[in-house]
């Protein structure tokens, strides 16, 4: 996930080609990573897991999925746009 985003963060062409496949294109990958995140964010923790919520991989892995979807938006929807 974080070689896509590096991909189209430093060259937003590949996001104009498509794969014949379409779980390889950028909004499945983009869509089972921020799943994977609300998942993981939304289970009912013990303390055996809460560790899990806030943990770097997870945060990491919001943000990277993230990058794409900003991009996106910054490039094809006019106005000013608001942080996430």
């Amino acid at each position: 996930m974080a070689e896509m985003k590096e991909t189209h963060h430093f060259h937003p062409v590949p996001f104009y080609f498509r794969f014949r496949e379409p779980h390889y294109s950028v909004p499945a990958q983009v869509c089972v990573a921020l799943d994977t995140v609300s998942l993981t964010r939304g289970t009912r923790a013990g303390e055996d897991t809460a560790w899990l919520h806030e943990a770097a991989a997870v945060e990491g892995l919001c943000r990277v999925a993230q990058m794409p979807v900003i991009t996106l938006e910054r490039t094809f929807i006019p106005g000013p746009q608001e942080a996430l």
